[in-house]
């Protein structure tokens, strides 16, 4: 049947990575021929390569790939028709730049940018003010509707709210799992490696430093956490975006951009104290790596998250409240948490989850004549 090239066109490899390797597999299960249109350096099944690739790749090293994503399109068949993936609405005019034809799957990550008004900006067409877009990273106002665009949730609260905001948007809920597989590493060596103090608590941040993700708020609450837990210390794998807020009180190790799965195994609790969620259309991909390797979460009650992990699995703090996420931190270094037993429960949702994914509504539209 006709060829799908999926193409990843700002080589951000996180859940597009996630999105291609499902669209990958379903398309081959119905017969169409797949090609992945990718750096000669990427592989979508070699997590440490694509966290390497994110970590060292410089801006005119990702200019120079999509140049090539480019050029290996136009090389072709006509039967070869993209499905360009993106994960930001600054991305679409590039994507719409390297293939004139074929869907442009749009899923938003989290930006410093507020984007909630996102899907309606892009649903009134991308025609102008393409390079305004990319060198700004916000969007701007275009005109007419453009069809090709398919969005993408990962969770019924993210579907809800770009409906809300564009009631004519082609919208599909997509669930998303980690699918990370054991054994992971040594909580020991793990902590010796991240050079963290044995034999004492530790809280995980780990991503951008943006104000949305509730940093600020955390800081705080850990200022009141030490005063009752002795010797706590707050590890910040920062991926350096954003800054730190001023004031970061003593207990703080900043550690950069770290291996994830490291990481989470040297820590005993994830913050994650988001403020608001309106900037995405996926859970957090913090939040579910967490849950694979079984790590337990303090994070905030948003609807978004609520939905994705359960009370036992995580601690539901109202954003934004310090006092209330010191109290959830103290509780959830102090109570015992059988992190084996998390992981594998986990799994058995991701393995259900997949069987869930493949019959989305999502690949039907995808695969559909529409498109040739």
């Amino acid at each position: 049947m006709t060829g799908v090239a999926f193409v990843l066109p700002n080589l951000r490899l996180g859940g597009q990575a996630e999105l291609v390797r499902s669209a990958s597999a379903e398309a081959r299960r119905r017969g169409i021929a797949v090609t992945h249109v990718l750096p000669k350096t990427v592989a979508l099944d070699d997590r440490a390569q694509l966290d390497r690739y994110r970590r060292e790749t410089s801006l005119a090293g990702r200019l120079h790939h999509v140049l090539a994503i480019r050029g290996r399109l136009a090389r072709l068949r006509s039967e070869a028709r993209p499905w360009i993936v993106v994960p930001a609405p600054s991305l679409v005019p590039l994507a719409l730049w390297l293939a004139p034809s074929g869907p442009v799957v749009v899923h938003f990550e989290h930006s410093g940018s507020e984007m909630s008004s996102v899907p309606h900006e892009i649903l009134r067409g991308v025609t102008t003010n393409a390079v305004k877009m990319l060198l700004t990273h916000r969007t701007v106002s275009f005109g007419g509707r453009n069809d090709r665009i398919v969005m993408v949730a990962g969770t019924a609260a993210a579907v809800r709210r770009l409906q809300s905001q564009s009631p004519r948007a082609t919208v599909f809920h997509l669930a998303q799992a980690c699918d990370w597989d054991p054994p992971f590493p040594d909580p020991v060596d793990a902590r010796a490696r991240l050079g963290l103090p044995r034999g004492v608590p530790v809280v995980g941040y780990a991503g951008h430093l943006f104000a949305t993700k509730g940093l600020a708020t955390l800081l705080t609450a850990f200022r009141s956490l030490r005063e009752r837990v002795r010797h706590v210390v707050l590890a910040i794998a920062a991926s350096g975006e954003g800054a730190l807020p001023s004031g970061t009180p003593e207990g703080v190790r900043t550690l950069g951009i770290l291996d994830i799965p490291e990481f989470l195994r040297a820590i005993d609790v994830l913050a994650l104290p988001y403020l608001n969620l309106s900037s995405t259309t996926l859970p957090p991909s913090l939040l579910l790596e967490a849950l694979a390797v079984g790590v337990p979460i303090v994070t905030s009650a948003l609807p978004d998250l609520k939905e994705v992990a359960t009370d036992d699995e995580a601690s539901f703090s109202p954003a934004g409240d310090a006092a209330a996420l010191a109290d959830a931190l103290e509780v959830a270094l102090t109570r015992g948490v059988d992190r084996d037993a998390l992981a594998a429960r986990q799994r058995t949702r991701t393995l259900a989850l997949r069987e869930q994914r493949a019959s989305s509504p999502l690949w039907d539209h995808l695969a559909s004549t529409w498109w040739s």
